[in-house]
Formats: C-alpha cells, structure tokens, sequence
C-alpha cells in the first residue's frame, strides 16, 4: 500500500468520524473512494456495520480500554449518563445528570480508545482550561473536570436544541427549525444576528489570548431561546503559541479552514483564521452552499487555495448587497484584506441589523479587475488573442507578432523539506542591463503559481517572495518565443546559517578609468544595494548535499572514485555556469554580479593585490600551485577521475585561514576567505566583447571574478578580468563559485 501524507490521513479520519456511525462505510465509499491508499486506509479503521476498529492490534486487544457501552443509568463518579449526544475525534459527550446538583449537563469522556496517549490525555485537558478561562454568555460555560473509572472528564452545561448543521440542513429539507424558511425575507437578518453572537463570543476568546481553530456549523449551538452559543474548543490554542509542526498544524475541518490553515503555517494563524472560518459558515447559512468542495480531500483543499467561491448573491439574490460584502471581507483569502478582528466583523454585523452604514465598501472596479486577472490568467490570454486577430484585420499585425514573440515565464514553488502542503507567494522581475550589470526597479508579475506569463525578452533577476518574508531570487536570460519554467525552492530556515555570511551595506564602488578595457562601468561609480556574500566558496560536500536532494546525476569525474573525505571540505570547480546557478538558488541564494564581488574584495578603494609587494602578502593564499597546462601531462583529459585527483592537490579548503584577512586590504570586507587563491568565482554578469569598435554584451558569457591557485605564475591579480562562456560543454577546472543574497528583493 502506498503511503498516505500523515496530514492528510488526520483529516479525513476525523471527519469521518464525526459522521454518524451507521453513515461512516458509505461516507469512505463516496467521498474517499481516491486516492485508493487513502480509501484502504480509512476501511481498515471502521467497518461497514458502523463499529470502529481504531486499529488495535490482536496482542493489545485485551489490554487497550475498549469504548464504553452506554446504558440508561449508568454512573461515572457524580454523574448519571442518559445517552450519547455527539462524538469527535478525541471525545464522546453524554447526556447526563449532576446527581449532587440534581442538573443535566453535556458530560464529555476522552475516549479510552486514545486516552492511553499522554499528549492526547493533555489536550483533552486543554480544552477544558480554555474554557474555563471563559465568562461569555455566548461560550457555552465547563462546570467541573475530573476522572473517574480511569475516564478524563469534564461536564459543560447542556444545551437543549439542535446545531446549527442541523438547523441547516432542516431548512434546507423545508422541514420544521428554530430559523425561518429560506424564502422568508427574515431569514437572512435572523442568520445575521446569530452569527454575530457567535463573533462576539468568539471575540471574547480572542481577548483571552485563545483561538478555536474549528469554526464550523456543528461547533454552534442553539438553544431554546434561538441564541447562538459557541462549544467545542477542543482544537483551541493560545495566541502566543508558536513554532508548532506540521501534524499539530493541520486541524480543522477542510470545508471551513482558512487558506493560512490549509498551508499549516503556524505563525500566520491568529485570530483571522478563525474570522475566515466564521465567514464560511455565514456564507453557507446565507446560500445553504458550502463554498468550496471537491471530489476528494486534496480536491477540497487546493479549492480552499486556489479557487474563487462563487458570489453568495448568484446563490442567495435576496442576500442584501451589504450583508454579501461583509460575508466577502470575512472571507477574504488575503488575510491583510479581511476584517482586522472578529470583533470589528461582529461590529458590521451590528451595524448591518441596525440598519446603519457598514464600515468596508465595495472593491474598486481596478480591484476587481486585478483580482479576476490572477483568477483567470489563461483565459485572459485566450481572450487577449481573439483580440488581437481581430485587430490583425485592422492592420496591428506588428502587436500580434510582439505578443507570440514574446517569452513565456512560469514559475513554481517547491519545498525540499515538505512541510508546507501549499505555498504563496508574489514574482517580480528586475532587469539587469546586459551592458553595465546593473538591476533595474521590480516589476510586479502576479501571484504563485505563475502560469506563462508573457514578459519582454532581455536579462532578468527574477525574485518570489513568501507571505513569511523568505524570498529566492533568480538570474534568467528571457528569449524571444521561448517558454522558460522557474523552480523557487522555499524554505523555512537559509541553507548557510548567519555567521558563514558576510554583510556589505548599500554604497558605491568606484571604477577607475584606467581599470581593464573590459570592465563595465571603467570610469564610473556604481551604487550597489545592500547584499551579503558568502564567506566561503561553495564546497564539494554542499554540492554533494545538492545533488542528493534533487536527484540529479553526479559528474562524471566523481564516479568510479573511492571518496576522500578530505575532499568534501575543498571548493567545487569544473561544472557549466548554469550548473552553478542552479546550485546556488537550491540553497535560496544566487550568484553575485561582478560589482558585488569586486567591492566586497577591493572595498572603497581598487586595490591590485599583485601577490609579489609586501603589503599583499596576507592574501596570498594558495596561489602558487601547479600550472594547469603542465599538469595535464599526467593525464590525457580534464574531464576525468584521474584530474579530479590532481585538482584536490592544489586545493585547500574551503574555510582553511587566509593569513589576517581583516587587515589585508584596506576597506575590505572582514571574514571573506579565499577571494584569491583556490577558484575563480563565477558571477551572474554578461561578459563584454569589442565588435566593430564598441563594447557589447556577450549573451553566451559571463565574468568570472578572483584569481585562482596558480595566479603567481602568471602574475595575475585582482584587477585580471577573464570570461566564462556558458555553452553546454564548456567546463573549467579552475573555476568556482560563491554564494551571494540581496538583504531586500
């Protein structure tokens, strides 16, 4: 059997199990019939008469507490159980009688089939404290908690009267209930006050650092009098808790979970979660509609996502337009666009019954207009090209031509570690002027995923930034009439850790005029944005760790060798530059321009570091190794075991110590190793090359920057300028990388 995601498996458990026994078989067979993992998986726990098997091995069936059977008049401690009222994942709760205070009261027993499990026995406890913390007319009050026969306890004030599911699904029948028919006008108003009793009570949790966490129709009572009331906290959590994983994260019932909910990101869960999910459920008693579903869980979930419910007023028409916005502000996707708390929805709510303005408006047709652009991405496309024939027959061939001309972008998200089911995030483009290596302003493209996005061609640093402040950033060359698709790879913690990072502030780097003829910008001063620069070149073992985790094939030199473990410590060298890049943006960085690395290295001043005066001999470093030329004598190709060998020889690690590198060269930034000596790095630059007297870009070349172990034999210094073309087979040994980050986007 394949494997089923934990998280997934949760789910579907739980909602099953809140389904009335005798409905359970059929509800697998229906909604879980795929995947068949899934499906297996759920029959194994229960069977088709409607009697749960929880998965208790034969050797343990005589030692695990089995579930209570409930008869009329049976006695735990101080209570009387009547009959089973309702059961969830971790709880049963009974009718029973107070026998001391001759009241009933909603008992509810941690079930024994789980209350084995101590972190389970803790959270059944917890919600019991959360209550208690509690005083609101609204909340429906705990009364005492205890044990009794070896069953956790607590009893809660009985509630007579239906759920509000319940009361939902009689109108929806038209068969009797405390709410008006659907075709009443009342019906709406009477919706409107019940659900602004349940925020107000649930605001109240808010202001007592508690969230619920499993808004829904179920979890809301009403009572006699046709109040609401809000219970079940048993997924409630303190706002100040944080950091949890991703199998504590991913509660709650799918059809009412927020977007936030659905990724299971913990920190981004406050009280607007529970806002969504109450917009959900107002949403639903307003049209009798669920707004998102699907065949299948994971169906469900990429609509709670991705897609846009349908207004509730194509559902409901008689839905007031200003009961309709303040469902739709509720339910935004965007937390920033929702209610900034459930009290100030409770307070529209208000406002809406009291015949007063509503404190939000409408969106702006701009805003509309940019919210169905990322809905409808493709067919606006479609769209965009049955226009353009038609202007064909109006003589604007030339735009038709641009816009097939034009290259596709698309770009993904992906997360090495799993722990985000979904992810979201922004793209943007800065382009890069292919001549002097500068980055232009961002420009906005949309939203994750994008989905061949048409962009002028040229050079671009393409940037994804996520709702948690993480961001990947990646150098492209866009071509005319190519489609190019972009893997961003989130994470949750940086691949380097702070201290092998060194940070260069914003500020200006003066290019002398009589630098190397190549070198953009001679002359000229180049104000460069804050970055930070590894402090080491990139080593074996971490492009070792790459390969590893993508799968992707080894270099040929590497096979058939006996692994040294020394080598893991030495610097990476003889790989395409693409290559390079695409290692770099694994580990969330990228590649620094050629400015970037010639300030981090010169400072404010250009310094040559010539490795034959005094004053550079802290930098030396390895630079006196083998020349590679005479080297290649020992064997017939670069490309091979035998030169791998050889090359590790001229090498030192990695972090092995440079001489006083703080003072080595005024200005320079303290803690980069090996800027000289070692590798050549590789930058994200365009080369430059005279044609017909003028300096242009190389499209098929890029700087490389430092001098590598065999600089002194060839007097070689920081100021020497080489190229690296990026052609398919064009590998170097001499030849490395160093990973560079923008502090902002």
């Amino acid at each position: 059997m394949s494997e089923v995601p934990r998280e997934e498996f949760q789910a579907a458990y739980r909602r099953v199990l809140e389904a009335p026994p005798a409905q359970r078989w059929e509800m697998i067979q229906r909604e879980y019939a795929q995947p068949e993992a899934l499906r297996q998986r759920l029959e194994s726990l229960f069977s088709p008469d409607g009697e749960d098997l929880f998965l208790i091995p034969a050797s343990e069936e005589a030692e695990r507490p089995r579930e209570l059977d409930i008869d009329a008049g049976i006695q735990l401690g101080d209570f009387e159980l009547e009959r089973e009222l309702g059961r969830g994942g971790m709880g049963v709760v009974y009718l029973a009688r107070q026998r001391s205070l001759g009241r009933p009261v909603a008992l509810k027993l941690l079930r024994p089939s789980i209350g084995a499990e101590h972190a389970s026995h803790d959270s059944f406890l917890d919600e019991a404290r959360a209550i208690a913390q509690l005083r609101h007319p609204g909340v429906v009050p705990v009364y005492t908690v205890g044990e009794a026969a070896g069953f956790p306890y607590f009893a809660l004030e009985y509630v007579p009267g239906r759920d509000l599911a319940e009361e939902l699904e009689a109108v929806r029948q038209g068969e009797p209930s405390a709410l008006p028919s659907h075709q009443d006008p009342a019906y709406f108003r009477e919706v409107a006050r019940l659900i602004a009793e349940v925020a107000e009570a649930l605001a109240h949790a808010h202001r007592q650092g508690i969230l619920h966490r499993d808004i829904k129709p179920s979890n809301i009572l009403v009572d006699e009098s046709g109040s609401a009331r809000l219970t079940d906290f048993g997924l409630a959590k303190q706002l100040a808790q944080s950091g949890a994983s991703v199998s504590e994260e991913l509660k709650g019932t799918v059809y009412y979970m927020s977007p936030e909910q659905v990724r299971a990101r913990a920190p981004y869960q406050d009280e607007r979660s529970d806002l969504y999910s109450l917009g959900v459920v107002l949403y639903e008693a307003l049209s009798l509609a669920r707004p998102f579903g699907g065949d299948s869980f994971t169906a469900v979930l990429q609509s709670v996502q991705r897609a846009a419910p349908r207004p509730v007023r194509k559902l409901a028409p008689r839905v007031s337009r200003e009961l309709a916005l303040i469902c739709e502000t509720a339910m935004a996707r965007r937390r920033e666009d929702r209610y900034a708390s459930v009290a100030d929805f409770a307070a529209d709510l208000r406002r809406f019954l009291n015949h007063e303005a509503i404190s939000v408006e409408a969106p702006s047709w701009s805003m509309r207009l940019r919210r169905a652009g990322r809905r409808h991405r493709v067919r606006l496309g479609l769209a965009a090209m049955a226009f353009g024939s038609v202007w064909v027959g109006f003589g604007a061939a030339e735009q038709v031509q641009r816009y097939f001309e034009a290259p596709r972008l698309s770009v993904i998200a992906v997360d090495p570690q799993l722990s985000q089911l979904f992810l979201d995030g922004e793209v943007s483009l800065r382009r890069i002027d292919e001549a002097t290596g500068k980055v232009g302003p961002r420009e906005k493209l949309g939203s994750l995923p994008l989905r061949h996005q048409t962009v002028d061609a040229g050079y671009y640093r393409i940037i994804v930034e996520y709702e948690d402040g993480w961001f990947t950033e990646h150098t492209r060359d866009l071509e005319k009439g190519k489609q190019l698709t972009v893997q961003s790879v989130y994470r949750s913690e940086p691949y380097l850790p702070d201290q092998d990072w060194a940070t260069i502030p914003a500020g200006s780097f003066r290019v002398p005029a009589d630098a190397p003829e190549l070198w953009p910008f001679r002359g000229a001063t180049v104000q460069l944005e804050g970055y930070q620069l590894a402090r080491f070149e990139a080593s074996n073992r971490q492009y070792r760790e790459y390969l590893l985790a993508t799968g992707r094939s080894a270099p040929a030199w590497w096979r058939g060798l006996s692994w040294e473990r020394s080598w893991d410590a030495l610097p990476v060298s003889f790989l395409r530059w693409d290559e390079l890049r695409d290692f770099a943006e694994w580990c969330g960085a990228r590649l620094p321009s050629f400015h970037e690395w010639q300030r981090a290295a010169h400072g404010s001043r250009l310094r040559e570091a010539t490795w034959t005066r005094e004053s550079d001999q802290d930098w030396r470093g390895n630079t006196e190794g083998e020349d590679v030329l005479s080297g290649t004598a020992a064997f017939s190709t670069l490309d091979s075991p035998e030169a791998f060998r050889w090359v590790c020889e001229q090498l030192v690690p990695v972090d092995a110590p440079q001489g006083d590198t703080s003072q080595a060269i005024a200005d320079a930034v303290p803690g980069l190793v090996h800027l000289v000596g070692n590798v050549r790095e590789m930058t994200e630059t365009m080369a430059l090359r005279r044609v017909e007297g003028r300096r242009v870009a190389d499209r098929l070349a890029r700087y490389t920057a430092g001098v590598n172990w065999e600089a002194a034999r060839y007097g070689l210094t920081l100021l020497t300028v080489s190229q690296y073309p990026i052609t398919d087979e064009y590998r170097r040994v001499t030849h490395g990388v160093r990973l560079a980050r923008s502090l902002i986007p």
